[in-house]
């Protein structure tokens, strides 16, 4: 029979090892972050259209005045202007995204830091004989000091009620930043505030008075309009010819008035007429044309191809519409509401929209 001393698993001592990869993985992800951040504080600064694009596309006479100039304004200053200074500066979606930041920093400082400093000393003082970084495990408590564990039961108890003081905490701010924003005098005083787009609209809606009797079934009384994104398909490349020969028209019309002018009251009606722009028919070649004719003609018939266009488009609408309501409430109520039992129709209500915030090109309406 062999005999020989017989070692378990939890008797080996892997604490170099564990102690070595620490460290390793700590100076290799410090290192990194330092490569992060230094290249971020150089580059905020020289491509400020990228880490700055509100201070830097908005008018110089507009823009706000650093609170605390210098290589960390980003991060002091947020962490020193008061919430109303922050929102009246950046506006509320920034400030969101600050208020969310700020509560999960200070929840992981909480529960890092705080449960380093009450844990480690209760871990380390076990008697599991273990060595190195190992001690500060719960793997070093001993069976015979089970009464330890429960500050890591109540710790983690306390940790979880701060994390839900944190989530009341975010929803309670996004609730009164919404109700802010809705009650703003930016809201209140203008038809984008009461206004409520709506995107795919089917086929069988797309009519005002469906879409009024619709709509006042969810916020009975308080349809004020209903306005149908038209399609404009074509009416650009249209626009644009008649904006071309408006143009040429106002040049030739300007030309034949300087001359006109220079050549004094004492000229002839023949010296007037051969003073009259005239242009190539093919810039180079053809025949030379009168140009105040030539341009009024086709703007004429530029303006008549127009018009017979958009009464086309205005037969046939797109597959959007904005309800515009009499109340600052309605759109926000109406764009939470199930008012079509298909999916993908209704799929989009977005209240309190602006003209600059929608991309036209989207509702097929470019212009």
């Amino acid at each position: 029979m062999v005999t020989g001393n017989t070692t378990s698993a939890a008797d080996v001592d892997a604490s170099p090892t564990a102690t070595a990869a620490f460290v390793t993985a700590l100076v290799f992800n410090s290192a990194i972050a330092a490569v992060f951040v230094s290249a971020f504080l150089i580059l905020w600064r020289r491509f400020p259209l990228t880490y700055a694009p509100r201070a830097s596309l908005v008018p110089s006479m507009k823009q706000s005045p650093p609170v605390h100039p210098g290589v960390f304004s980003w991060l002091t200053t947020s962490l020193a202007i008061s919430d109303d200074e922050y929102i009246t500066r950046s506006g509320a979606d920034l400030f969101s995204v600050v208020f969310f930041f700020r509560q999960m920093s200070r929840l992981f400082i909480l529960v890092a830091l705080g449960g380093a400093a009450l844990l480690f000393p209760l871990h380390a003082t076990g008697d599991s004989s273990l060595s190195g970084i190992n001690i500060l495990t719960l793997g070093n408590v001993g069976q015979d000091q089970s009464p330890r564990l429960w500050s890591n039961l109540i710790l983690s108890f306390l940790f979880v009620a701060a994390t839900l003081k944190v989530v009341f905490t975010l929803l309670e701010k996004a609730t009164a930043l919404r109700s802010r924003f809705v009650l703003s005098t930016e809201q209140t005083t203008g038809i984008a505030g009461y206004t409520l787009l709506v995107r795919d609209v089917p086929e069988d809606l797309r009519d005002r008075e469906a879409l009024r009797t619709l709509f006042d079934r969810v916020q009975p009384g308080q349809v004020h309009d209903v306005i149908l994104a038209r399609d404009a398909d074509g009416l650009g490349s249209l626009s644009d010819d008649r904006m071309n020969a408006r143009n040429n028209l106002e040049g030739a019309s300007a030309s034949y008035l300087a001359a006109t002018t220079k050549a004094g009251p004492a000229a002839s009606e023949a010296d007037a007429a051969a003073l009259r722009p005239k242009h190539r028919k093919y810039i180079v070649a053809g025949e030379n044309l009168d140009s105040l004719e030539t341009y009024a003609k086709d703007m004429k018939e530029a303006d008549g191809k127009l018009q017979a266009l958009r009464e086309k488009k205005n037969v046939v609408s797109g597959k959007s519409a904005f309800i515009v309501f009499s109340n600052i409430f309605s759109p926000h109520v109406a764009a939470l509401a199930n008012i079509h039992g298909q999916p993908g129709v209704f799929h989009e209500k977005i209240p309190g929209v602006y003209p600059d915030d929608i991309i036209w090109e989207n509702l097929g309406m470019p212009l």
